[in-house]
């Protein structure tokens, strides 16, 4: 836009947020957002307080949610504050106004003035002993979402106040709804960095009690809160067993939470137990249901550092042999997962990978053209020479396929195997 248009841009758009037609008050506010760096300074507190003014409008939420997102950088501390205040609200709002708002808390964390911080904890923790339960589950999970900003004085406060709100009943003997403790025990798995160390072990401990409670909520997200929590060495023996009995929890919703605890400590897995636990996962790809041979398959991709020697050839095997019956989410996945695996692979298997993965690219396709022409480019360093030619030639097709997905997968390939490129 010409400097000398921009205010008179900014003023008209800015006339249209109050327009009578709902839709263009929400493309105006829309427009706003993305229009910050060119709002004179002068009517930035106008603009954010309608933007705040046409937020309550239940078809504009989402767009308001949006721009303001944008403008936070630009408004002064005050207004930061509205601004926060407003969406911690939004997060009571129906499903989809409520992960926006959780979004938007999240992202705009590190931008909120470290003058109005504490005021923001203090109000977060104050939320939650409100009575309404959805406003109060809002404060804990803005808990979570806002844990960078915590000041030191209000940490230990606060992860007092989330160990209360686990627990069955509160210090009054009442009964805390499962939804109230299910938030609590996922704001304690967001919460690692402003646990007191002293308090971590117990932590630990409390979250290791909750998976033995017979809701299946709460020993999932506690399941998958431990493996969020910087374990360390002396708590991962205990940890890792427990995770193990896990996965053969009745519940699917369980299982997958222990297959991804496992996967997020990683190298924190005590040594003599690695092979029992890849094992374990190894097993769950067989599961019935997709919910845990997913996770299993793709935890297998990630935990390829820990993979002891004596199973790398089994899980190659079995990646390889998942059937087009089992699912093409499962199969993209054990895709995937081999691209990872790329120093797991057993030399007297690498042909056999590779011819596998060029027949499945012939599908082509989002579900696994995808993951196979992103596979082949990390497996660069094991694909035998006579196979160059029927590789790139696999690539150059996949760079042509209807979904940009593919297309953009085989061009990095392709970038990537430049030193197999016939002359």
């Amino acid at each position: 836009l010409p400097i000398s248009l921009r205010v008179k841009v900014v003023m008209r758009i800015f006339k249209l947020t109050r327009d009578d037609n709902y839709e263009v008050r929400g493309f105006a506010s829309i427009a706003m957002g993305k229009l910050k760096n060119i709002i004179p300074r002068s009517m930035r507190t106008r603009v954010v307080k309608e933007l705040l003014d046409v937020s309550k409008e239940k078809d504009l939420k989402i767009p308001i949610i949006d721009s303001l997102t944008n403008l936070i950088e630009v408004i002064s501390g005050d207004k930061k504050k509205e601004v926060v205040e407003r969406l911690m609200k939004l997060t009571c709002d129906d499903v989809w106004i409520s992960a926006a708002a959780y979004e938007t808390l999240e992202n705009i964390s590190n931008r909120i003035p470290a003058g109005i911080r504490h005021e923001v904890a203090e109000d977060v923790l104050e939320l939650t002993g409100e009575k309404d339960e959805n406003i109060k589950i809002a404060a804990i999970d803005a808990i979570g979402n806002l844990n960078v900003i915590i000041p030191k004085d209000l940490q230990k406060q606060i992860v007092d106040r989330l160990i209360v709100l686990i627990e069955n009943s509160d210090s009054g003997g009442k009964l805390n709804p499962v939804e109230i403790r299910v938030s609590a025990i996922r704001a304690i798995g967001n919460s690692d960095a402003i646990i007191p160390h002293n308090i971590k072990k117990d932590v630990i401990v409390k979250l290791l009690n909750l998976t033995y409670e017979k809701n299946w909520k709460i020993r999932s997200c506690s399941a998958a809160s431990l493996g969020l929590l910087g374990i360390g060495i002396e708590n991962a023996d205990k940890v890792t067993s427990r995770l193990l009995n896990l996965m053969d929890d009745e519940d699917w919703h369980v299982k997958s939470a222990a297959v991804q605890s496992a996967e997020n400590m990683g190298s924190i897995i005590p040594e003599y137990k690695r092979k029992a636990v890849i094992k374990k996962i190894l097993k769950l790809t067989y599961d019935y249901d997709l919910n845990v041979k997913i996770p299993a398959t793709v935890a297998l991709g990630k935990l390829k550092k820990i993979i002891p020697r004596s199973v790398k050839g089994k899980i190659i095997r079995r990646m390889l042999d998942i059937a087009p019956e089992e699912g093409l989410d499962v199969r993209g996945s054990a895709v995937w997962a081999i691209g990872e695996l790329c120093e797991a692979i057993p030399k007297n298997m690498r042909r056999e990978v590779i011819e596998n993965l060029l027949k499945q690219g012939e599908e082509g396709g989002w579900e696994t053209g995808r993951p196979v022409a992103e596979a082949l480019g990390k497996l660069k360093d094991i694909i035998p020479h006579f196979m160059g030619r029927d590789v790139i030639e696999s690539l150059l097709k996949l760079s042509r396929d209807s979904e940009w997905g593919v297309r953009i997968n085989a061009a990095w390939s392709l970038g990537e195997l430049k030193l197999i490129i016939p002359k």
